[in-house]
């Protein structure tokens, strides 16, 4: 399949970066879209997208990034956290 387009978004949340990883990588497993969402994990995250619509490519990039904001704010909030 060759794409249109295609993003690479990379999130360093420093402490909470492996757990963020873990938590959006969940959410791929179950993608079922005609377009592609691939992340890994290196230190950091690095998530890309590519969609043959810029509708489909703006939608994916949405999802990670609330996905990704959720679990950032839930770890951040966490009374183990906060010691």
């Amino acid at each position: 399949m060759i794409s249109n387009y295609r993003t690479d978004i990379i999130i360093d949340a420093g402490q909470y970066t492996k757990s963020i990883y873990s938590s959006i990588l969940v959410d791929n497993e179950y993608y079922d879209g005609p377009d592609g969402i691939d992340i890994t994990y290196d230190g950091s995250i690095k998530v890309t997208v590519t969609a043959k619509r810029l509708a489909h490519m703006r939608a994916g990039i949405n999802s990670i990034l609330r996905l990704a904001k959720a679990a950032h704010d839930t770890l951040q909030s966490s009374p183990a956290n906060n010691k």
